[in-house]
């Protein structure tokens, strides 16, 4: 880990083939780093505890994730495939962004309305996270953002790009 460069990383994603491996390193990045952000994957439910307990800040269950797939598509496959198109069909790709709002930033303290976010960037606000890490999943018009908070926007990689300028 020290040798990939461990000190400067932002993240770390632990994806060996074995849980206990995963758990290993988790272990070792969390006592290197302890402001690391990992996502662990882990091959069966009952490990996904333990790597929260060895310091992983998300764990991913590849086989979960594809069983929701699949029941979803089972069950609402109008919904799966408009998602599909929407963000990797077509000529049109759309992204999902979380942009920090910074101390300083020219948006702190205003309103989604005030803004004009969607008018000025094109990009859809889909969630606002205040500083204490609250997550406002419907934000409207009088939603305030405000400095060391969130905001998770969809938008093309044009639209998010200026909505980054407005943030920033």
């Amino acid at each position: 880990l020290q040798r990939a460069g461990i000190a400067r990383a932002k993240g770390l994603v632990a994806t060996l083939d074995s849980d206990a491996s995963n758990i290993l390193v988790v272990l070792s990045a969390r006592a290197l780093k302890a402001d690391l952000f990992i996502v662990a994957r882990a091959n069966y439910d009952h490990t996904e505890t333990k790597l929260i307990t060895a310091g992983a800040n998300r764990v991913i269950s590849p086989y979960s994730i594809g069983g929701r797939r699949m029941a979803h598509l089972a069950v609402r496959p109008n919904v799966v495939e408009f998602l599909d198109v929407v963000m990797h069909g077509g000529d049109m790709e759309l992204y999902v962004e979380d942009l920090d709002v910074v101390l300083g930033s020219k948006v702190a303290g205003h309103t989604i309305g005030e803004l004009g976010i969607r008018e000025k960037t094109g990009a859809n606000v889909l969630g606002v996270k205040d500083p204490q890490g609250r997550l406002n999943h419907a934000p409207g018009p009088t939603t305030r953002i405000e400095a060391g908070g969130v905001v998770l926007a969809l938008g093309t990689r044009e639209q998010l790009n200026a909505l980054e300028n407005l943030i920033h």
